[in-house]
């Protein structure tokens, strides 16, 4: 309710429309967001998502770093941005992570399976600065 007021109830009706054979867990929340965020508030661009809309990029590193990979996929497919496009987007969200995050920032590849080992190295290196 804090995030879409008025518009809860169609984030719910998105949700509830999404086969859940198709899309399942989280992945179906995010879904239902991205599609109400979409065609109700004009988000074109996953930086426009992430950070202005959730502002999870300000407040929720973590889960920011889990889903900037499937909402890039996700916004890719709703609104049939072609490779090109779509290196775009990813190219804007890595500038705003790097801006907003003050490192050197690149996307996991989640299909190599070598994002997990990046958030843990981030992770590491995060805590060896608070304790240093």
């Amino acid at each position: 309710m804090s995030r879409y007021g008025s518009g809860t109830a169609e984030v719910f009706r998105y949700y509830s429309e999404t086969e859940r054979d198709k899309v399942t867990g989280n992945r179906r929340l995010l879904y239902a967001e991205l599609q109400y965020c979409i065609h109700h508030e004009m988000t074109v661009t996953a930086a426009d998502f992430l950070l202005g809309r959730t502002g999870w990029m300000l407040y929720d590193r973590e889960k920011a770093e889990r889903l900037m990979h499937e909402t890039l996929s996700l916004m890719g497919m709703f609104l049939e941005w072609d490779r090109e496009e779509f290196g775009r987007q990813r190219s804007l969200l890595e500038k705003l992570a790097t801006q907003v995050w003050e490192e050197s920032y690149r996307i996991p590849d989640e299909s190599n399976g070598s994002g997990k080992k990046r958030q843990e190295e981030r992770r590491k290196a995060g805590e060896a600065r608070i304790y240093a």
